[in-house]
């Protein structure tokens, strides 16, 4: 992420450009910051996070000074960087004046990342909310990438504004924001999609026990959940009976980026969940070859939280399926969803077929293409 300061002070570097550095900072004139390890200083390269602007010596430049030479090419664009996180940072973000208390803070181009995360779970180990949050940014803009590639997205015009997650372990906090923010007496996840996004979530909620892998699957299934509310046209397909699309691809998208499904989402929840997870391949085959009832359209006209459990799982295969065999098909039919445009004259326009052969196409591919038995994943 280049700032148009930044570009500047590129284009018009001091006397230290100029210069060639030295062999203990690899002719750069400057050295790595110790405070960020490797990991955390390729994430924080490309975003803006308050953690970072915060340090005390790089102020989230990364970098240091070489303290052997006079300086060289990448003093410029480090004292640029340095000045325009100063500057991103010196504004506070409105939860934190209605909190009264600093945030995480890490932003990109499409996302909003902002919460109170201390400490997550994984397994034996703990992850800090700074890195958390790193992580969360660096799968969401993965399920951007991939939600670009499928819809042929141009950011600038296709998109109308940021995508808002807000993470807090205390439920207070949460609920905090909740009552005075969003206006909602709910303390439970809160989402508000097509105009202006948001997605607010507490870790400690029991269903989530502040476990790290639970925090960022939900993060990134409601990622997409926003970001295709937000494309094209500011509408939730999912309050216009097209709950089977909106749950297909947000738990498409969830797994191609995670791996496996946890199926944490608000609006899709209907008690303990009873198709399992976080496999579905073998299992759907296996459903498919024992019900022959048609399923496609039994799901063809619900909203998101009408979907029944298998519904969910029928829904993401489809969209499996679709992603397979017609992606460019995935577009249109988004748009003319929004539109409201019925999913079976979408179907039969854009994949070629009325729903009864859509879905026997489906079906064979399923048992074509998905595996008897899955290994079960490692955590």
């Amino acid at each position: 992420m280049l700032s148009i300061a930044l570009l500047i002070a590129l284009s018009s570097a001091p006397a230290a450009a100029d210069l060639d550095g030295c062999r203990r900072c690899d002719f750069r004139g400057v050295t790595d910051c110790p405070q960020h390890d490797d990991e955390l200083r390729e994430l924080e390269r490309t975003v803006y996070c308050s953690v970072a602007a915060a340090c005390a010596d790089c102020g989230g430049s990364l970098a240091l000074d070489c303290e052997h030479c006079g300086g060289g090419p990448e003093n410029a664009p480090m004292e640029a960087r340095r000045a325009e996180l100063a500057a991103w940072a010196s504004v506070k973000h409105p939860l934190e004046v209605e909190l009264d208390f600093d945030l995480i803070r890490v932003e990109d181009d499409r996302f909003e990342l902002v919460g109170s995360i201390r400490k997550l779970k994984r397994g034996k180990q703990t992850v800090d909310g700074h890195t958390y949050f790193h992580h969360l940014a660096r799968d969401c803009a993965r399920t951007a990438a991939l939600i670009a590639e499928h819809y042929q997205v141009k950011a600038a015009e296709d998109y109308f504004g940021r995508m808002r997650l807000w993470v807090w372990q205390s439920r207070e906090d949460h609920e905090r924001v909740m009552a005075e923010h969003l206006h909602s007496g709910s303390t439970g996840d809160y989402k508000l999609l097509g105009k202006d996004p948001i997605f607010s979530a507490c870790s400690s909620d029991p269903i989530f026990g502040n476990d790290y892998d639970a925090m960022l699957s939900l993060g990134v299934h409601n990622a997409a959940h926003m970001l295709t509310s937000n494309l094209f046209e500011e509408v939730w397909i999912g309050l216009d009976g097209a709950g089977w699309f909106d749950v297909g691809l947000a738990h498409w998208y969830e797994e191609q980026v995670i791996g496996r499904q946890r199926n944490y989402c608000v609006d899709e929840a209907h008690g303990r969940w009873k198709w399992g997870d976080p496999l579905w391949r073998a299992k759907t085959r296996k459903y498919l070859g024992k019900e022959k009832d048609r399923q496609i359209t039994q799901l063809v006209g619900m909203q998101t939280g009408e979907v029944p459990d298998w519904g969910h799982a029928m829904s993401w295969s489809f969209y499996d399926w679709m992603v397979a065999t017609k992606p460019e098909a995935l577009r249109p039919i988004l748009i003319g969803l929004k539109q409201r445009t019925p999913a079976r004259e979408l179907i039969r326009d854009h994949l070629g077929m009325d729903m009864f052969r859509a879905e026997d196409a489906w079906r064979t591919w399923v048992i074509d293409t998905y595996p008897r038995k899955e290994k079960p994943l490692r955590r």
